[in-house]
């Protein structure tokens, strides 16, 4: 067997046994929650990191030579998901949840992250380093550039994410690398809204939606179907997870900044 070929099969591998166990059995108690970056920085991410698990990097798993092949396999699955969550908070106003987003945006919106970085001579861009992911001998980390922006009129925070790249972690010395030709093919938005209430607090909505394409190439051992019916399944866990988690960081964080700011809510 080609030893470039072994991570593809891992990761068939370990999908199917992800799978096989998403649903517990009788009697038995339903696994952890997972997380996820806060719908992270849109749930575009859960779905990349995913599809990662799902079908390794092109160009790393063959050699190079195999690539035309995979392009014209006309293998293609489509994972998407929408969701909306809300949340009443018993305090606050809209203008002052304006003034603690514009302080606060990125730290309540992106969760769960290794480490998050301003990117070289743009600043105002966040390079966020998914936790590394290990798939048999191998080891992988997803990095984001991701871009936090409250709406100037205010009520409304959007987290765009603007590249992802997936790496290869060398295990001996935890050096990252990056090809910059392998991009995700995902769209995504993640919208966060406020608006003030009858009962003297603020309701909070939490849009995301997101819809990733993949190649899958013409040697991989699992069925089209199979794929995309288990990522869609593991990833709406994540999503739905990562966005309530938010929308508590939102709660808890903002009722202690009106505290320390002595802020009138």
């Amino acid at each position: 067997m080609d030893p470039q070929a072994v991570q593809p099969l891992l990761a068939a591998r370990v999908l199917d046994r992800q799978v096989r166990t998403a649903r517990p059995q009788a009697g038995q108690a339903p696994a952890a929650p997972h997380t996820s970056i806060a719908a992270w920085a849109s749930p575009a991410a859960t779905l990349v990191a995913a599809g990662k698990v799902i079908s390794a990097r092109r160009g790393v798993v063959k050699r190079r030579a195999t690539d035309k092949a995979d392009q014209k396999s006309g293998r293609q699955i489509c994972i998407g998901h929408e969701v909306t969550l809300k949340k009443s908070l018993t305090q606050g106003t809209s203008s002052s949840m304006d003034a603690f987003m514009r302080e606060n945006a990125a730290e309540v919106s992106l969760q769960n992250l290794e480490k998050i970085v301003p990117k070289p001579g743009q600043p105002e861009i966040l390079q966020c380093f998914m936790k590394p992911n290990d798939i048999g001998p191998y080891r992988s980390q997803l990095m984001m550039e991701v871009k936090v922006e409250v709406a100037e009129a205010g009520g409304k925070c959007n987290v765009h994410i603007l590249d992802m790249h997936p790496g290869n972690v060398d295990k001996k010395t935890g050096e990252v690398t990056f090809d910059p030709q392998y991009k995700m093919d995902m769209e995504s938005e993640n919208i966060i809204e406020w608006v003030e209430n009858s009962e003297g607090g603020l309701d909070l909505t939490n849009h995301a939606w997101s819809r990733s394409r993949m190649n899958l190439p013409w040697w991989f051992p699992l069925p089209d179907s199979f794929v995309e019916k288990a990522s869609k399944l593991m990833t709406g866990r994540v999503v739905r997870d990562g966005m309530a988690k938010v929308n508590e960081q939102i709660e808890s964080k903002f009722s202690a900044w009106l505290v320390n700011e002595k802020v009138d809510a």
